[in-house]
C-alpha cells in the first residue's frame, strides 16, 4: 500500500511538469507568425496575382468554407511567375519559382501563397509572415480585390533578404471577410 501512495504521490509531482514543459521552436514560430500576419505591413509593388477559373461549380453548403488556402511555397524570384496556362505541354497548369525553400544571400524570394475560392465575392488579403520562435524576420500583405466565382488564386510577393540566417517558419493566411484560412512550410535561411 505504501508503495502505490509513493507512487501515485510520484506521478502526481511529474503531470504538472510535463504541463508546464516550455513550448516547442515551432509552435513559438506559429504563435509569432499569427500576430505579425494580422500586422502585416501592405505592400504595392513586387506583387504578382493569377487567377486560374474552375469549371465546377460548387455549392455553398452550410459546413463548406467558401474559401481555403491551398499552401505557401518559397522560390527565388524570376519574371514571369506566377502564371496560369504557361506551363509548356500542360494545360491549366500553375507555374511557381522552384519551391527551393532555401534562402541563398543575396537573394530576392518570392513567397506564393495559393488559395481556393468556392463561393466568397469580394476582396481577400493576403499576407506572409516569417518567424523562428519569437523572432519576426518577415512579414508583408496585399489586398486582392475582384474575388468572384470558384477558380484558383495565386500571389507571388517579392521581398528582399532579410538579414538573418538560420531556419525559420514560413506562414501564409488568406482573410476574406471574417473568415481566415492559413498554411505554414519550412524555411532555411543561409
Amino acid at each position: 500500500m505504501k508503495l502505490l501512495v509513493i507512487f501515485a504521490f510520484g506521478i502526481g509531482l511529474a503531470a504538472p511538469a510535463a504541463a508546464m514543459a516550455s513550448p516547442s521552436w515551432q509552435d513559438l514560430s506559429e504563435q509569432t507568425a499569427l500576430r505579425a500576419l494580422d500586422a502585416a505591413p501592405a505592400v504595392t509593388s513586387g506583387v504578382t496575382v493569377r487567377a486560374f477559373p474552375s469549371t465546377a461549380h460548387p455549392m455553398q453548403a452550410a459546413r463548406t468554407p467558401k474559401f481555403f488556402t491551398n499552401f505557401v511555397a518559397a522560390g527565388i524570384a524570376v519574371a514571369g511567375v506566377p502564371c496560369f496556362n504557361c506551363v509548356s505541354g500542360v494545360p491549366s497548369a500553375l507555374g511557381l519559382p522552384d519551391p527551393f525553400n532555401y534562402v541563398p544571400s543575396n537573394t530576392v524570394m518570392q513567397y506564393n501563397t495559393s488559395w481556393t475560392n468556392l463561393t466568397f465575392q469580394g476582396t481577400c488579403t493576403v499576407a506572409i509572415a516569417i518567424t523562428s520562435g519569437t523572432k519576426l524576420i518577415d512579414s508583408a500583405s496585399y489586398n486582392v480585390p475582384g474575388i468572384k466565382g470558384a477558380g484558383g488564386y495565386d500571389i507571388g510577393l517579392n521581398r528582399n533578404r532579410p538579414v538573418y540566417s538560420g531556419r525559420a517558419l514560413l506562414t501564409g493566411k488568406v482573410t476574406c471577410g471574417a473568415p481566415s484560412s492559413s498554411v505554414t512550410a519550412n524555411l532555411i535561411f543561409q
